[in-house]
């Protein structure tokens, strides 16, 4: 079952007063996750998932958490498309 759905959602991501680290779900979706961090890792990618899927027509996604290069490169992929050279 669906949950509910909303025209417009803004999904913010920082550390705050969560568990969640944004710049390591990256990474680890990018690379390998240690077997100990799986629970992690899936609960980071469940929660994402779910706040991604509700929007009818748009989506903002506001991160305050400092991202890594590398995130910021695997977003700019994921987002636009590979960049070319």
């Amino acid at each position: 079952m669906k949950g509910a759905e909303f025209d417009n959602v803004l999904v913010v991501l920082g550390r705050g007063w969560n568990l969640y680290n944004w710049d390591q779900l990256l990474t680890w979706l990018h690379t390998t996750c240690l077997a100990n961090r799986i629970g992690a890792l899936e609960r980071n990618r469940n929660l994402f998932y779910v706040a991604c899927s509700r929007p009818k027509s748009n989506l903002t996604v506001l991160i305050t958490q400092h991202l890594s290069d590398e995130s910021l490169a695997l977003l700019i992929i994921v987002t636009q498309g590979p960049l070319e050279n």
